[in-house]
């Protein structure tokens, strides 16, 4: 039997399909997966059979109160676990993990999925930042392994605590998408937060003969949908909540083109590298978007992005172009194509597996 190894993340393991993703490949690597996550949402949670998946539902839903207690339950579970390595995924779960690696001294690793201390909720507020930075330096000093999901950011981090980290890009499985009846849809992909750029996007559809199709849920969804009703828009802009893995699929292929609006609001979305960014390419849509760094070196390679400011304005024009220049739009599909061959998880998962087992 292989080594057993524990997950640990603050997301709720129904839609966190890049923690599937890894667990698939550790499994395949030799690994006994175990992967603990947060219920946030009254579903039953999707059973993979190659591993065990336990979804804690906290008392406290918001607030530093809230991760003091996932932690808590975290480290009771590892303790009942007894796992070989310790998989912990960005600071929030850090508490936990690097306790139980200075008590039981195995082996740590440590992924980034963001830029934690530079989210909006944190570093607008010095104290949090301070706190949670002071977390992520003990953590990261006591991890075997670091990663993070882009470059730019594995620098910043390599640099900022004085430890190499690894890129692992959280990328979808290559698949042949090609030849789908498109139509007049543009589509967001993620939840419905602050400074993605939606409030805009809704703005602009009122300037285009086209659908805006809103893929997800999150703390702006009321707020968007009193917007569409304001406005008028009840038939060109829709909200389906979340979904299921294929059912995003099936909406991405009859979509026109996709949308990656940021805010330049704080250095998390600045240095960002997007799940939906590659959804969008490996279902053959050109991507209108922020071009952040990340982004920016992609569409040197590939040119399937159209970059555009967040303004409403600007984001409707950008819209028309697309729709105005047939020409262009097959272009970037198939770039999207191509790019798919290079941008996929069979590359990054090999990269994964090996860096764990030298540890």
């Amino acid at each position: 039997m292989g080594k057993v190894l524990s997950i640990t993340v603050s997301n709720d393991l129904l839609r966190d399909r890049r923690m599937h993703r890894i667990s698939d490949a550790l499994i395949e690597g030799g690994f006994q997966v175990f992967l603990l996550g947060v219920q946030k949402i009254d579903a039953q949670c999707i059973r993979l059979k190659n591993y065990n998946q336990k979804r804690v539902k906290p008392i406290f839903q918001n607030s530093f109160l809230f991760y003091l207690e996932i932690n808590i339950r975290f480290f009771v579970k590892l303790v009942k676990l007894r796992p070989d390595i310790l998989y912990a995924v960005d600071f929030d779960t850090l508490i936990a993990n690097t306790l139980y690696h200075k008590i039981f001294k195995n082996k740590m690793i440590f992924d980034a999925h963001e830029y934690f201390t530079e989210v909006p909720e944190v570093h607008k507020n010095k104290f949090k930042k301070y706190l949670w930075n002071r977390i992520g330096k003990w953590g990261i000093a006591n991890s075997d392994l670091c990663l993070t999901v882009g470059q730019k950011l594995a620098e910043i981090f390599s640099k900022s605590y004085n430890a190499k980290f690894h890129t692992i890009r959280n990328i979808p499985p290559i698949s042949e998408q090609k030849n789908h009846v498109r139509q007049n849809i543009f589509v967001y992909l993620g939840d419905l937060n602050p400074g993605r750029g939606l409030e805009n996007c809704i703005k602009a559809i009122e300037k285009v003969d086209a659908q805006l199709q809103i893929i997800g849920d999150g703390p702006l969804r009321k707020k968007l949908e009193e917007m569409v009703k304001m406005n008028q828009l009840e038939q060109k802009v829709f909200f389906t909540g979340y979904l299921q893995p294929t059912e995003i699929s099936l909406h991405l292929l009859r979509a026109y083109a996709g949308l990656n609006i940021l805010d330049n609001s704080s250095k998390s979305y600045y240095y960002s590298l997007a799940n939906k960014f590659f959804d969008y390419i490996h279902h053959q849509i050109p991507i209108i978007g922020s071009q952040f760094p990340e982004y920016k070196e992609i569409n040197k390679q590939f040119q399937i992005l159209i970059p555009t400011k967040n303004t409403s304005s600007e984001i409707a024009k950008s819209m028309n172009f697309l729709l105005n220049n047939q020409a262009n739009v097959e272009k970037m599909r198939e770039s999207c194509f191509i790019a798919a061959k290079e941008l996929n998880w069979s590359n990054e998962k090999v990269k994964l597996t090996t860096l764990i087992k030298e540890i």
